[in-house]
């Protein structure tokens, strides 16, 4: 059993000793270890090595690991001392911390691929489709090639195939689709799942590869700030180590897109030379093709990063969804080039986000250093930033050092439509409250309907809000509504949206019942309103335009009474028939202003 003695980490006979001591408890061997027993013990006896740099070696622990192997007793009638060794050798010889996510995953799959090459489908179906499997956020899965899921933990999701609802994530990524081209060699596949370990939906990063006509993977879970610097502290180093010419032939292949993920890479000249469309290369960073919808220049953003990194944030093309999406994207400064890579999610939820950012940041490091973080301009990120308000509406935290000492009662807490946000602010909760408004957008310069996020802790208000065009937000409040109406029912439906405490500034739910009559409405006195009354202030009879909408939805023009001003103006409303029902909401035209 001679092995180098490590200095200053574990010694040859520490090693020796863990592992004979594992293999001395093993359960005895009569009517035989089970495929369970010998994983069990031989996991056992690696998860307690510490990493094993600058100790032993991923050699040096085989080769005691295989030594002590050798004088295991033949179980009878059960697996052989070689088929223990399959197994021993596949969990020692090259198991990787996990603390290297990514080298782990990998060594989880090839460690499933070669409990199939011993034992055959139904043990290894077995093992896999138990829960004892489950190795924390780790979990093997197996596929048909049609995308029959046969082998999953989850007893649920065994029997399904991925070209249904199970392969579509939250963002609308066809994932399934990408996971059963795998080949031989292997595939990155990224999306968002259920992540075991947590209980919540988390972005996932799964390792897929086909042997023997069959699929087998596992996958990893990771906050997409995360991810997005992993990717591209790949980039960096594969430049370093292999040289510009072949990290551009690598990233410029589309076949390297890893879900949402996808480096980009700009010279000097600020050109982009690194992306997997070949329209955009060769672009300017700053010219047309780096202006967001929202009008804001992020190329112009991108590269001022240096090599501390900088995130910077704008609507772009997802190539997973083919949508266009907020995305949040890193770049870091090297060697004169700029490498990023970044990430998309729907607005709020990205804006939740930076609130418990900020949330965690204050109860760590307290309020001073919470406050210095966020009072500079450098932490604005594209239109995003957070602020801070003591609860008489002091503002005490913004980038904007003229913002910072008003009240939220005086001027800036009322916007051009005159609603008096700033009230609505401070009766926030530890639950949380929106609250919309037309405000300055940092990334445009231009004042745009802003849906803020804020949260009470300790007596502090924290809050940071998106922008967007109101039409666009019409369409994701109604889409909220059926959504809530689809797995509440009706009932729920109705009770949430009577509640005035559920408008979002100007923004409400309306619900129409098959027979015209207003079943649902912040406002009282319009529940039970007929068609017949539907006529606004010029004369003009928009209900029968109403009743006119589909599944499809449809905008309709009208005059009606703002809530956020009490004045007549122009709404635009945009309607949608699911099921008996028609679900609606409106902007008002000042709101473009």
């Amino acid at each position: 059993m001679a092995a180098p003695a490590p200095e200053p980490g574990l010694s040859a006979e520490d090693v020796e000793a863990i592992v004979q001591d594992a293999l001395d408890n093993q359960p005895a061997p009569e009517p035989g270890l089970s495929t369970a027993d010998v994983i069990s013990i031989v996991q056992a006896a690696v998860d307690a090595l510490p990493a094993p740099e600058p100790g032993l070696s991923a050699e040096d622990v085989e080769s005691l690991v295989q030594d002590a192997l050798e004088d295991l007793p033949e179980p009878e009638p059960g697996i052989s001392v070689e088929e223990v060794s399959v197994i021993a050798q596949s969990a020692a010889s090259t198991i990787p911390p996990r603390s290297e996510p990514a080298e782990y995953t990998r060594f989880f799959v090839d460690n499933a691929v070669s409990i199939y090459e011993t034992f055959g489908l139904e043990d290894t179906l077995d093992y896999y489709n138990g829960e004892d499997s489950v190795d924390g956020q780790w979990y093997a899965f197996v596929l048909e090639l049609n995308g029959d899921i046969i082998g999953h933990y989850d007893p649920d999701v065994r029997g399904l195939n991925l070209s249904g609802p199970i392969g579509t994530d939250i963002n609308g990524y066809d994932f399934g689709a990408d996971m059963i081209t795998a080949d031989e060699d292997g595939k990155w596949v990224s999306y968002v799942f259920l992540n075991p370990a947590t209980g919540e939906l988390e972005s996932k990063h799964s390792w897929v590869v086909e042997f023997d006509g069959l699929l087998f993977g596992s996958g990893w879970y990771t906050d997409p700030a995360g991810y997005t610097q992993t990717v591209v502290d790949n980039a960096l180093a594969m430049y370093e180590e292999d040289g510009l010419e072949a990290t551009l032939a690598h990233y410029n292949d589309p076949d390297n897109i890893d879900g949402q993920w996808y480096v980009v890479i700009i010279d000097e000249a600020g050109d982009v030379i690194g992306h997997y469309n070949p329209d955009i290369r060769g672009a300017s960073a700053t010219g047309p093709i780096s202006t967001d919808v929202n009008g804001y220049n992020f190329g112009a953003d991108m590269i001022t990063a240096d090599e501390d990194g900088k995130w910077v944030s704008y609507v772009f093309h997802n190539p997973a969804t083919g949508e266009l999406e907020s995305k949040h994207s890193w770049v870091v400064e090297f060697d004169g080039l700029f490498f990023s890579s970044g990430w998309y999610t729907e607005p709020a939820g990205y804006t939740q986000t930076l609130v418990d950012n900020a949330l965690a940041m204050y109860e760590e490091d307290g309020l001073e250093a919470t406050l210095a973080h966020y009072n500079d301009a450098d932490s604005v990120d594209g239109q995003w930033y957070v602020f801070v308000l003591e609860p008489d509406g002091d503002i005490i935290g913004h980038y904007d050092p003229e913002s910072r000492g008003q009240n939220l009662s005086g001027p800036i807490g009322t916007d051009v439509n005159g609603y008096n946000f700033g009230p609505d602010m401070l009766t926030a909760d530890e639950d949380g409250k929106w609250v919309s408004y037309v405000f300055h957008n940092p990334a445009t310069g231009e004042l745009g309907s802003k849906h803020s996020w804020v949260i009470k802790r300790d007596g502090l208000l924290f809050g940071s809000g998106w922008y967007t065009d109101p039409a666009s937000y019409t369409q994701s409040v109604v889409e909220s509504a059926i959504e809530r109406y689809e797995t509440e029912g009706i009932e729920a439906s109705i009770a949430y949206h009577n509640d005035p405490d559920n408008t979002d500034g100007q923004w409400y739910v309306f619900i129409i019942g098959a027979d015209g009559y207003t079943v649902s409405h912040y406002r009282p006195e319009f529940i039970g309103r007929g068609p017949s009354l539907r006529v606004d202030a010029t004369g003009y009879f928009y209900g029968d335009d109403l009743l006119s909408a589909d599944e499809n939805g449809k905008w309709i023009s009208y005059v009606f009474i703002s809530p956020t001003s009490g004045e007549q103006e122009s709404k635009h409303s945009w309607i949608v028939r699911r099921g008996d029902y028609y679900f609606g909401s409106g902007w008002y035209e000042t709101a473009r202003n």
